[in-house]
């Protein structure tokens, strides 16, 4: 399980939201990297995330869980911002991550996980993504 979160950041737009603050590594399921998670071992893995974001402008805010460097559709959160209104945005997710050939050992190479700002405009804001191992 890894818990990471950051305070007071400024994101731009298809930038990656830095992991700054590591609450809680326990275990080498899922462990940080940079500004990445790297999910080591096979199984279904439970996803959370959630920020209070302010656009730099009014518009629309997004962020996307993005696996291996490709968009996770079902990990996203939008919502339409008003500049210097903080906005709430979350998401739950369920990722696999597969085995390779020998199905008792470790991802020869670990699936890598980051959240990214998809919207038009730079936010700041806080957020926290949890990663735990669940099967």
């Amino acid at each position: 399980m890894v818990q990471v979160y950051s305070k007071n950041v400024t994101v731009q737009p298809n930038e990656t939201f830095p992991l700054n603050v590591v609450i809680i590594e326990k275990g080498s399921t899922a462990t940080t990297s940079n500004n990445s998670i790297n999910l080591n071992c096979k199984g279904v893995y439970a996803v959370d995330m959630s920020a209070s974001l302010t656009p730099a402008t009014s518009g629309d805010i997004s962020v996307q869980l993005y696996k291996n460097g490709v968009p996770y559709a079902p990990a996203e959160s939008k919502v339409t911002g008003t500049a210097d209104e903080i906005s709430a945005l979350s998401f739950p997710t369920l990722i696999q991550c597969s085995q390779n050939n020998n199905p008792c050992c470790c991802c020869t190479s670990p699936d890598n996980l980051t959240l990214v700002n998809t919207s038009a405009v730079a936010v700041t804001g806080d957020f926290t993504i949890r990663v735990t191992k669940i099967c």
